[in-house]
C-alpha cells in the first residue's frame, strides 16, 4: 500500500514540475516577445518636410540591422508637444533646435541635439499658381534677380510679394519652423533691400497677403491648384516635390553658415519666446520617452556616419556634425567626437 501512495506522490511531483517548467517557458517567451517588439519598433518623429529623408534613412538602417521603424511627421513644435502627451518616441528629428528644449519637450528633453544636415528657404510656385499679372511680375523680377543678383530686382520681387496682390503661403510659425523662417526671410530682405528690417514684414501683414496653414506641406495642394501664388518652403522639399523654386540669395535664405551673424540680426516672437535667425539645420536626438535606447543610439550613429546620402535631396551634409547640448554629453558620443564625426558647438 505504501508503494502505491509513493507512486501517486511521485506522479504529482512530476506533474507539478512539468507545470512549473511550462510556466517558466511562457514567462521567458513573453519576455522575449516583449523585448523583440521593443527592439523592432523604432518610432521616429520627424519634421514633416523631411519625411521622405527619414524614410530613406530608416529603410537603409532596417536593411543593415533588421530593425524596422515607424514614421510620425508634423511640425517640429507640434511634434514635441505630442511627444509629451503620447510618451512614445525613440527618435526625434526636428528642424529647430528650440523644439528639444524643456519648454516644448518638458521632462522628456534629453538636453542635447545633433545638427547633421543643412537646408535653406526658398519660394516655390507652379505653372498654375502664376495666374495673374502681379504674380507674373513678381516671378519676372525674381528671375532677373537670380541672373544678375541686382538688388533692384530683388526689391521689386519682395515689394510685389508683400503687396496683397498675390497670395503667399506661410505655415503657422508656432507649429512649423518653416513659418517663422519665412517671416525672418522677409525681415532680412527688408534689411538688405529696403533699408528697414520690418519693411516687407509689416507690408505683408498690413496687406493681408499671407495664407496660413499648420504645416508648409499642407499648402502645397492650394499652390498646385492655383489658390495661392507662392509658398515659402525648404529647398529640399521643393526638389522632392518637383516644384519650381526661386533660389534666394545666401544672405537671406538662412542656408549659409558664413552669414550666421547677419541672420542673427533678425528675430521672430513665438508664443513660447523669441527665435533668432540662424542657419537651417535638421537635428536628431533621443527623447527620454524612448523604450529602445540602444537601438536609438545605433540609429543616431548610423545617421551621422551616412549623412552624405541625403545630399541627393538637396541637403548639405555637415562633416563633422554639430552637437548642441546643455547637459552632460552621453558617453557613447565620445567615440564619435574622437573619430571626427561630431564636434561640440560652443
Amino acid at each position: 500500500m505504501k508503494e502505491y501512495y509513493d507512486n501517486i506522490d511521485m506522479t504529482k511531483i512530476k506533474i507539478l514540475i512539468a507545470m512549473i517548467s511550462i510556466l517558466l517557458m511562457i514567462i521567458i517567451l513573453l519576455y522575449y516577445v516583449n523585448t523583440v517588439q521593443q527592439i523592432t519598433s523604432l518610432s521616429i518623429y520627424v519634421a514633416d518636410a523631411y519625411t521622405e529623408e527619414a524614410n530613406f534613412l530608416g529603410n537603409i538602417f532596417r536593411n543593415s540591422t533588421g530593425i524596422p521603424f515607424t514614421i510620425k511627421s508634423g511640425g517640429s513644435f507640434g511634434l514635441a508637444r505630442e511627444i509629451t502627451i503620447s510618451h512614445h518616441a525613440d527618435i526625434f528629428m526636428p528642424v529647430a533646435l528650440e523644439a528639444i528644449f524643456p519648454i516644448y519637450l518638458g521632462n522628456y528633453s534629453p538636453g542635447w541635439a545633433i545638427a547633421f544636415v543643412s537646408d535653406q528657404m526658398s519660394v516655390v510656385y507652379t505653372n498654375t499658381s502664376i495666374n495673374n499679372v502681379y504674380a507674373m511680375y513678381a516671378l519676372n523680377n525674381a528671375t532677373m534677380a537670380m541672373i544678375t543678383n541686382n538688388t533692384e530686382y530683388w526689391y521689386n520681387f519682395f515689394y510685389t510679394l508683400s503687396s496683397g496682390k498675390v497670395k503667399v503661403g506661410i505655415s503657422n510659425p508656432n507649429v512649423d519652423p518653416a513659418g517663422f523662417r519665412a517671416w525672418l526671410v522677409l525681415k532680412l530682405a527688408g534689411y538688405l533691400y529696403a533699408n528697414s528690417t520690418n519693411f516687407f514684414y509689416k507690408r505683408m501683414i498690413e496687406n493681408k497677403g499671407n495664407v496660413t496653414g499648420q504645416h508648409a506641406a499642407e499648402l502645397v495642394a492650394p499652390l498646385v491648384s492655383g489658390d495661392i501664388n507662392f509658398l515659402f518652403i525648404y529647398k529640399s522639399t521643393a526638389i522632392i516635390k518637383k516644384l519650381n523654386y526661386i533660389d534666394l540669395p545666401p544672405q537671406i535664405n538662412l542656408g549659409d553658415i558664413k552669414y550666421s551673424s547677419l541672420y542673427r540680426n533678425v528675430n521672430y516672437t513665438l508664443v513660447n519666446g523669441i527665435v533668432y535667425g540662424a542657419p537651417i539645420y535638421l537635428f536628431i536626438t533621443i527623447p527620454k520617452t524612448t523604450m529602445n535606447y540602444n537601438a536609438s543610439v545605433q540609429f543616431v550613429m548610423f545617421v551621422l556616419k551616412h549623412s552624405e546620402l541625403l545630399e541627393k535631396f538637396g541637403l548639405t551634409a555637415l562633416k563633422p556634425a554639430r552637437l548642441y547640448n546643455y547637459s552632460a554629453t552621453p558617453s557613447w558620443m565620445l567615440e564619435l567626437i574622437t573619430d571626427g564625426y561630431l564636434k561640440i558647438e560652443r
